[in-house]
């Protein structure tokens, strides 16, 4: 009877604590997904109390939809959330990596239908993030060309390119007289493309994703559009 009671007692402490947590969580995340800045939601910990958790009444229903993995782990406190985050490595990537497969599948899907609502390439994505007219920007991890200028100092002539780092040093060694005055007194500046374009669209408020290779959709977004992308919050003319 003394145990059948204590097991009672126990029972109920637990059932209090998770829904403590439960209460800290849905606190401390749903005004993260209203901002839609929560991606998912791992949970970890040593026995089947995680399981409990999860199946129990505990979290918001919004944000039980975003539990992406639950993992089991032998230590608590500061030693458990790395073993968590260690342990979690492997759901992160598969999650990132559907993620991104919907991206790119829903990219095409604007392509083929031909709705104006994407554009790709480096002109044209620089062109409407000038205008702020960007949704979220796609840009794949191996995308590495350049930004260029080139500017006499004797006429203030002037150009700007875009090109790989090879095509660069092949062109500051080409371009050693300016071509309005003849004048040898040119400077050049360089910078990347792609930090230059996550930064302008932070300015207008745009979301950015950065495209990995680890997928066909990533390497057939890769090959087939330069790596750079966009969709729009509403058509060009």
């Amino acid at each position: 009877q003394s145990a059948r009671r204590y097991e009672r007692i126990r029972e109920q402490e637990t059932h209090e604590f998770m829904k403590r947590i439960g209460e800290h969580a849905n606190k401390a995340f749903l005004p993260l997904l209203e901002k839609g800045e929560l991606r998912g939601i791992i949970i970890g910990g040593p026995g089947p109390t995680k399981e409990e958790f999860v199946d129990g009444d505990y979290l918001h229903h919004e944000l039980r939809k975003k539990v992406i993995g639950v993992v089991d782990i032998s230590y608590h406190g500061e030693y458990g959330l790395r073993e968590l985050v260690e342990k979690a490595s492997d759901i992160l990537r598969d999650h990132e990596a559907v993620k991104e497969r919907h991206l790119i599948q829903n990219f095409f899907r604007h392509l083929v239908k031909d709705t104006g609502m994407i554009t790709y390439g480096e002109k044209e994505v620089r062109k409407a993030l000038e205008l702020g007219a960007v949704d979220t920007l796609l840009i794949s991890e191996g995308y590495d060309k350049v930004r260029v200028r080139a500017k006499c100092n004797n006429c203030g002539w002037q150009e700007e390119k875009t090109m790989s780092e090879q095509e660069f040093h092949v062109y500051k060694k080409k371009l050693t007289h300016c071509p309005k005055c003849g004048s040898q007194n040119i400077n050049f500046e360089k910078w990347d493309v792609a930090e230059e374009f996550i930064k302008m669209a932070e300015e207008s408020g745009s979301d950015v994703e950065i495209i990995s290779l680890d997928t066909d959709e990533g390497q057939q977004f890769y090959k087939a559009f330069g790596g750079l992308g966009a969709f729009l919050r509403y058509k060009i003319q």
